[in-house]
């Protein structure tokens, strides 16, 4: 079944009156979808009948399959909803084409109707809408751009052939490729009654001659032969004779007709050609022309550009001749100020002999009071050195004999060795009683010694519940006594060393926020702020709870920042390759040290926290590739069932803080600090590893300034809990600063803590035996 649409002229259905009352002025144009493929026969149009009335002529056929990701899909297949909707679509497609080329059209002056119908074979609608709309004139294509040829002469469409024998006498067509004209001409077969009778086709290819008549008349006799019977045997015999001087007479001037027929197509073949040779070569002239202009052109162009050079030239030789000019002037300036400068120089030789016989002397006496000067020096930097461990360790660290570290480490036993760094290694030992770490530094090289000083003066001076406690030291065997903390460093913990269990991500986000807790209070330490320089997940110690505790501030690692200056430069740098990954890329490049440096290794721990991953694997691997669409894929399943949102605001977090342009790094007091800090809601339970730690108490019992469990805490203005009398003490003796952080608290009210004071509690009445 057919639809009709007709645009324009807002006619639809089988409605053709407008068609009817002109239709010698109206040429029909059949076009396809392709565009481009059907413009040039729309063109040809145009251009051979102007003044004519335009009407785009186009037969839609649904397509029978779907292409589809997979390929191709049956249209039959589709729901009668699904294929309705398709269809439709279709059809605003074929209608877009249709608006494109009477748009076309509109640009070159022409007004166009659309007429179209919908049939599932392009031939027959062309039939369909030549008798529909009773069409005169009729301009379609013969094949394919890309069959054309000079040669071609015939049509090498199936469509152009199926209308070319059934379209009506009335209708004339033209057939285009490529936009020229292969063949021209009326229908060859009836409409009417479908096939043609032999007398009939006699007299139209006799063409007039006297024939006609007798042809005629033979018609009339064989349609009444009913009739013979009544006529003489004789008049019989003569109507054969003439009928067959006659078929001869005919099949003569048929092959006449033929001839000439070839002959006439030979020449329109031959006319063809000569026009289409004729077009080409005034193509090739109009080409040539507009060549020969725009060579003219650039000629003239260049002419005027050396004419600017020549006139840009001269000038530039006129300016040269004057500065040559004023060199001469300023030369002959330069001559005499020569000379009284010479004159001068004489006079100051003989002032320089004078003065050269007393510096003589005077240098002598320089060189004995300079070598004495040395001798006191040297002597004073040795007793300083040996004096320098004893003179900076703190009053309340306790001062260790070699004899005692001797002993409770039997002298060094390999068996009680724990870890070995850079400049030494580290033995557990029991000291008084108490579980310790003794670190034993290389008194021989001047790394060992410094570090030793350092330690002793960060560590002996600086407390936050975060720091490694330094109990004491011995300066004879450049030996640091730590507290002992059952569960090593983070590293070890990342990496399940000897079979330990794999830290959970409550454990990493408490981790995260009590690394940025005290790496604020170095930053912001009085009276100097401190950049620790070298944080790793070795120098991350865990306690029985799994409480961060910061350690190894080296030689290259503990500087003070000045007031004026937030960076301090580097000599040198002596890391280990395991130390390199944590390293600020600013800091490899111009030696200069700053609290942004300690961001950086943060980032790259936080997305080791994030990923289980070493160092060198994030910095080569993850930290260009990870991203919120692919975070799943890298977050580390051993720490269990990650929340999406706060491990994506933590990869975001460490992202930021990896950036390799300093500018580009967050802040960790306003930036960093502001998201970690509610994270700590889901990490308040506290995570144990091993039977030890029952009857040691959570590390959130303790109080941050006096480190013992809490007997009444309370609640400041920065977050943190602390015991009510140990606040009480820091806020009146002046200071409005987080104990925690160093950042001005934003009031002084404290609210009781009464869950975690009842929590303290069952936990005493629960544990009666535990030591606090």
């Amino acid at each position: 079944m057919a639809e009709w649409e007709a645009g324009t002229s807002s006619r639809r259905g089988s409605t053709s009156r407008g068609a009817e009352e002109d239709d010698d002025d109206t040429v029909y144009v059949a076009v396809g979808k392709d565009f481009e493929e059907n413009k040039l026969n729309l063109v040809w149009a145009i251009e051979n009948f102007p003044g004519k009335r335009l009407c785009i002529l186009h037969v839609h056929q649904p397509a029978k399959m779907i292409h589809l990701v997979g390929g191709k899909f049956p249209a039959s297949r589709l729901g009668q909803h699904e294929l309705r909707e398709f269809q439709e679509l279709e059809r605003n497609i074929m209608l877009k084409i249709l608006d494109d080329y009477v748009l076309f059209c509109g640009q070159l002056d022409v007004h166009a109707d659309k007429v179209s119908i919908e049939m599932d074979d392009i031939g027959k609608g062309i039939i369909e809408l030549v008798y529909h709309y009773h069409i005169k004139k009729l301009v379609m294509g013969a094949a394919a751009n890309k069959h054309y040829s000079e040669e071609m002469m015939d049509l090498k469409s199936k469509k152009a052939k199926y209308v070319q024998l059934r379209v009506p006498r009335s209708c004339q067509i033209w057939y285009i490729c490529n936009g020229y004209l292969i063949c021209e001409g009326d229908s060859t077969c009836s409409t009417t009654n479908g096939y043609r009778d032999s007398a009939s086709f006699m007299q139209q290819k006799t063409d007039g001659s006297g024939l006609e008549l007798e042809l005629h008349e033979v018609s009339l006799s064989e349609e009444n032969s009913y009739n013979l019977d009544q006529l003489e045997e004789s008049s019989i015999d003569q109507l054969y004779c003439q009928l067959e001087c006659a078929m001869l007479e005919a099949e003569k001037f048929k092959k006449q007709a033929c001839e000439e027929s070839l002959r006439r197509g030979e020449a329109e073949k031959t006319a063809i050609k000569a026009v289409r040779r004729a077009t080409a070569l005034e193509s090739l002239y109009a080409k040539e022309l507009r060549c020969r202009k725009e060579i003219e052109g650039a000629l003239a162009r260049e002419k005027e550009h050396h004419q600017r050079t020549k006139n840009q030239r001269d000038e530039e030789r006129v300016i040269s001749m004057d500065q040559k000019l004023l060199q001469h002037i300023q030369v002959s300036k330069f001559d005499e100020k020569l000379k009284e400068m010479n004159d001068e120089r004489l006079s100051a030789v003989e002032q320089c002999k004078e003065y050269k016989s007393e510096r003589d002397k005077l240098q002598v006496e320089h060189d004995n009071v300079l070598k004495l000067a040395k001798e006191l020096e040297e002597e004073l930097s040795r007793k300083q050195e040996e004096e320098a461990s004893c003179s900076q360790m703190h009053p309340f660290l306790s001062d260790f004999s070699l004899v005692e570290i001797h002993e409770e480490t039997f002298n060094f036993d390999p068996l009680l060795r724990i870890g070995e760094g850079g400049y030494g290694s580290t033995y557990r030992a029991n000291l008084c009683h108490t579980p310790v770490a003794i670190k034993v530094l290389n008194p021989e090289t001047t790394q060992g010694r410094l570090e030793f000083q350092h330690e002793v003066e960060i560590l002996g001076k600086l407390r936050h519940p975060n720091l490694a406690i330094l109990i004491g030291a011995c300066s004879e065997a450049c030996a640091l006594v730590y507290e002992y903390l059952p569960n090593g460093s983070l590293e070890d913990r990342l990496n399940c060393k000897d079979n330990t269990a794999p830290l959970p991500w409550q454990a990493r986000i408490r981790i995260a926020t009590e690394l940025c807790s005290v790496l604020m209070f170095l930053h912001s330490s009085k009276p100097h702020g401190t950049v620790h320089g070298g944080v790793k997940p070795g120098n991350i110690l865990l306690d029985a709870n799994l409480g961060c505790k910061l350690s190894g501030f080296g030689i290259y690692r503990a500087l003070s920042l000045s007031e004026n200056s937030r960076t301090t430069i580097l000599p040198h740098v002596t890391d280990s390759m395991f130390t390199f990954p944590y390293l600020d890329p600013h800091f490899l490049e111009t030696r200069e040290l700053s609290p942004s440096s300690d961001t950086y290794s943060f980032g790259i721990i936080l997305l080791q926290l994030l990923t289980g991953k070493s160092g060198f694997r994030i910095i080569t691997e993850i930290i260009d590739e990870i991203n919120e669409t692919n975070l799943s894929s890298f977050l580390d399943p051993l720490a269990g069932d990650w929340p999406f949102v706060q491990a994506s605001q933590l990869a975001q977090l460490a992202l930021r803080c990896c950036a390799r342009n300093r500018s580009g790094r967050p802040d960790l007091a306003s930036d960093v600090w502001r998201v970690l800090e509610p994270m700590r809601t889901f990490c308040s339970e506290p995570v144990q590893f091993g039977s030890e730690e029952s009857e040691q108490p959570p590390s959130y019992f303790f109080c941050p300034i006096m480190q013992e469990v809490m007997q009444d805490p309370h609640v400041a203005a920065d977050g943190f809990t602390y015991e009510a009398e140990a606040l009480t003490g820091w806020l009146q003796s002046g200071h409005n600063t987080s104990p925690m952080t160093n950042l001005v608290l934003g009031h002084l009210n404290l609210v009781p803590n009464r869950s975690l004071r009842s929590a303290i509690q069952d936990w005493r009445q629960q544990h009666p035996n535990a030591i606090f």
